[in-house]
């Protein structure tokens, strides 16, 4: 069961003042003289920088980013040149990477801070695919598809994780246009997607959740179109009862209209929801703002310069609620095959623990099924033939899926 808290329907207060705690940001800043992107560690409130970190990369993947609250690592997808894959940034020792070719995350990904997994939506075919990526382990398991006519879009950025009970929230659309809350319980050892369509909502124009997993409460912030007298859209703020999906207003904003879709993150420590405005009072293009659920109060911040989007650094809360961890979290308990090398050029050979062959088949970067085959353990796969790019490899181990990317070079 979950309970919701009750807000308090009193006026907002707006701060401009530093606050004693820092809520500290993690997000990719671009240089527009070199063309570079580095990584960036702030305040929310003060904007004081807490370090800068220089990377070889030069583009970011908008919406694919996602803060390991388990192990402190922050991962995006990012570009270097003319190879794409994911970055990852370790808080406590600077450790950084870049593993190109291998998993690009997609523009909806969240993670459960519980078990330090990451889960995304990727757009496919015949619908959108739900998967899980194992990023120490270099291997993407799909573990369902929402199909079209259950829900036929969703908000770019309007994705969360309920870290407490392991389910992955997504705001989309359903055939009948009707806006609704999908949610994928990942314990399950069955695929469901569950739909609650969502009240209280007139003529929604940007929506994003976040998830409060110390109140246990759903948060949505809109942009409401034509909310004011004049027409002008106006920005809600309250919580989204995920059971019934009514949404209860508590803060409609006069002077903050829109919000930058993929700039928001939720310090689980404060109860503070954190997002880029467009301030109709402020000279400043885009400010900063953190909203706090449980005072219901409003703080403003200064927008770094450049800054592209953020995650929250929710390290100490995770490790103080769920447990640290001194090794990688157990991401991928059962994961049986490995592909090597990768890339690859001629050959790749496939092992895997349990039976001496498994069905193989051999995908395109779009899901397109291009050979079906048997193979035994410990062999190579002759990748002769075909054209340099991006493949899926799926396993069919007794039973259990599993796939890998594997990227075929000249």
């Amino acid at each position: 069961m979950h309970r919701h808290l009750l807000l308090s329907s009193a006026l907002v207060l707006l701060f401009s003042i530093s606050t004693a705690q820092t809520i500290k940001l993690v997000g990719p800043v671009s240089d527009p003289l070199n063309g570079s992107v580095s990584l960036r560690v702030w305040d929310a409130i003060s904007g004081t920088i807490l370090s800068d970190i220089p990377t070889n990369i030069d583009g970011v993947v908008m919406g694919s980013s996602a803060f390991d609250s388990k192990a402190g690592i922050y991962y995006a997808s990012f570009t270097a040149g003319s190879q794409s894959g994911t970055y990852e940034y370790h808080v406590a020792d600077s450790f950084r990477q870049f593993v190109p070719g291998v998993i690009d995350l997609p523009a909806a990904t969240e993670i459960d801070m519980n078990y330090g997994k990451l889960y995304g939506l990727i757009p496919g075919p015949s619908g959108f695919d739900f998967s899980f990526f194992d990023l120490f382990n270099n291997v993407t398991t799909p573990l369902g598809n929402i199909p079209v006519s259950f829900m036929s879009a969703f908000y770019a950025g309007a994705t969360t994780f309920d870290s407490n009970n392991h389910i992955f929230y997504v705001l989309g659309a359903d055939t009948s246009f009707n806006t609704a809350l999908f949610a994928i319980d990942t314990d399950d050892t069955v695929f469901t997607v569950t739909k609650t369509v969502v009240s209280g909502i007139v003529d929604p124009g940007m929506l994003t959740i976040s998830y409060d997993n110390t109140l246990n409460q759903l948060i949505l912030l809109l942009s409401q179109l034509n909310a004011s007298p004049s027409g002008l859209p106006q920005l809600q703020i309250g919580p989204l009862n995920v059971s019934t999906g009514i949404f209860t207003p508590v803060h409609t904003s006069s002077f903050l209209q829109s919000f930058i879709g993929v700039t928001k993150a939720y310090d689980q420590a404060t109860n503070s929801l954190i997002f880029a405005a467009d301030d109709t009072l402020s000279p400043v293009l885009f400010n900063i703002y953190v909203y706090n659920v449980v005072n219901n109060t409003l703080t403003t911040g200064p927008y770094p310069e450049n800054a592209l989007e953020f995650e929250a650094d929710n390290t100490v809360y995770a490790q103080n609620k769920y447990g640290s961890v001194t090794a990688r979290p157990d991401a991928s308990p059962s994961m049986q095959s490995s592909v090597f090398p990768n890339p690859a050029q001629d050959r790749v050979r496939l092992s895997w623990s349990g039976p001496e062959t498994a069905n193989v088949q051999l995908l395109d970067a779009s899901g397109r099924l291009l050979r079906t085959f048997a193979h035994s353990n410990d062999a190579a796969l002759d990748l002769q033939g075909l054209p340099a790019g991006m493949y899926f490899i799926r396993l069919d181990l007794a039973g259990k899926i599993e796939q890998h990317r594997l990227v075929r070079k000249n």
